[in-house]
């Protein structure tokens, strides 16, 4: 394997490092040598590699290549079967975020491999990062790379957790509503100063159709206590219920006793939404500061069907309006009542597609799981409607990361191959999340489905 530190020179070899280059070498030189990576030998040679790819190379790094070229996987390679080059990648990214936010904070240049991509950015700092205590920035949940094995990664014994556990660990981390929407009005006015209503450079085409026109923009969180309820009852509540102004009692014919019926009543007067979800509508408010633009949230009871007719809307998680664009869109959510499981239903498989993409592995070791991204025009067809529906909490922000991804943008324009947009038909993204113990470190496109003009 060629190294970036040495690359191979030839005379009138036009990849000779530039100035710039060198400045780019020495960061490189600077972080392989670090603390944060001196246990983590793959990490380097993976790093010193797309370094030096990106650099002296104009072909695209493929997962293949870094598998045979640096971690020494056959040539028969296939990444369907194994995903060491993602998870490795997943943990150089974090490694690389821990260098910029220690030792290397003063460092005046930044690496950036964007998720979905294994071509590094190179960037300058726009601001100074401020001191953090040094220490891991993992979570806790992810195994450590040991010094002689990093391509292996501990896995946890698989245990399924009861229905009712996973829901009340979901309701022991809620965000009350009025919190956020102040925070994220906070966010988004400070960040949202001066800037352009332009289109930032790079932006994804779907944010363009959200955040580029004069339509208020609207963020719906998941009801997450209507999850509750309808797990109580064992039951789905339709929109017609959920919308009615007698909700919840119009729904308690499954509750058979007067305490269940005095807990669902209880529950129903909260207004919650998880921690994921909230991560997720404060990375939105970010994406539209970029185009000089505010969010509002709102509560999902708190809509309702006059409101879905004007202005833009982002819908995050499982809502009951969601069934009224659901007859439009290809991909469809479903849960198996009996094992809990999620999947997408392909309603209209093309060539080579399955006809469901089903959650692979759980979330206490490696697991591939799937999120939608759906645009398509308001109930009037006077604004939009982007829905961002994962199987899990860690596909969910995988697919706001997509759309904050310049790089994502540019593969989902590739696909497209340039037509133009039908915009009263949906545009559908698949994403295929890749993750570890929970926390997602790739993603990439799994399917689309558009109509052009």
């Amino acid at each position: 394997m060629p190294s970036f530190v040495e690359p191979p020179a030839a005379a009138g070899d036009p990849t000779i490092l530039t100035p710039d280059q060198k400045e780019w070498q020495a960061l490189v030189k600077r972080i392989a040598a670090s603390e944060v990576l001196a246990r983590a030998s793959q990490l380097r040679e993976i790093l010193l590699y797309v370094v030096h790819r990106s650099l002296h190379d104009t072909y695209p790094i493929k997962e293949r290549d870094i598998a045979c070229e640096v971690l020494k996987r056959p040539p028969n390679f296939d990444g369907t079967l194994d995903n060491i080059v993602r998870v490795q990648v997943g943990h150089l990214r974090r490694k690389l975020d821990q260098y910029f936010a220690t030792e290397g904070k003063d460092e005046p240049l930044l690496i950036v491999i964007p998720r979905g991509s294994y071509i590094p950015r190179f960037e300058l700092r726009d601001r100074p990062v401020d001191k953090v205590k040094e220490e891991p920035v993992e979570p806790e949940a992810v195994a450590p790379l040991a010094p002689a094995h990093e391509e292996e990664i501990a896995h946890a014994p698989a245990r399924l957790r009861p229905w009712w556990i996973a829901i009340a660990a979901g309701i022991a981390i809620v965000v009350g509503l009025s919190v956020l929407a102040m925070r994220t009005h906070a966010t988004s006015a400070v960040a949202a100063a001066g800037m352009p209503l332009a289109a930032p450079r790079n932006s994804n085409l779907i944010t363009q159709y959200i955040f580029r026109s004069n339509n208020s923009v609207s963020v719906v969180a998941a009801d997450t206590n209507l999850l509750l309820i309808e797990a109580i009852l064992h039951r789905d509540v339709s929109i017609s219920e959920y919308s009615a102004p007698n909700f919840p009692n119009n729904v308690m014919s499954g509750a058979v006793s007067p305490e269940v019926q005095e807990m669902v009543r209880l529950i129903a007067v909260r207004r919650y939404t998880s921690f994921g979800d909230t991560s997720v509508m404060l990375l939105s408010s970010k994406v539209a500061a970029s185009f000089g633009k505010e969010i509002s949230p709102r509560y999902s009871r708190m809509i309702n069907m006059q409101d879905l007719q004007r202005g833009n809307f982002i819908f995050i998680g499982k809502s009951p309006w969601l069934s009224l664009f659901d007859p439009k869109l290809n991909f469809i959510q479903q849960e198996d009542p009996a094992t809990h499981t999620h999947a997408f239903l392909n309603r209209n498989p093309l060539p080579g597609e399955p006809g469901s993409y089903a959650v692979i592995g759980n979330w206490s070791t490696e697991s591939t799981s799937y999120a939608s991204i759906a645009l398509l025009p308001n109930l009037a067809h006077t604004g939009y409607v982007l829905i961002l529906d994962g199987t899990g909490m860690e596909a969910t922000e995988a697919a706001m990361e997509f759309l904050s991804s310049p790089e994502s943008g540019e593969k989902l324009k590739q696909m497209l191959k340039g037509r133009e947009l039908d915009d009263s038909a949906p545009l559908e993204v698949l994403l295929r999340v890749y993750s570890v113990q929970g926390i997602a470190h790739d993603f990439e496109i799994a399917a689309v489905r558009s109509q052009t003009k």
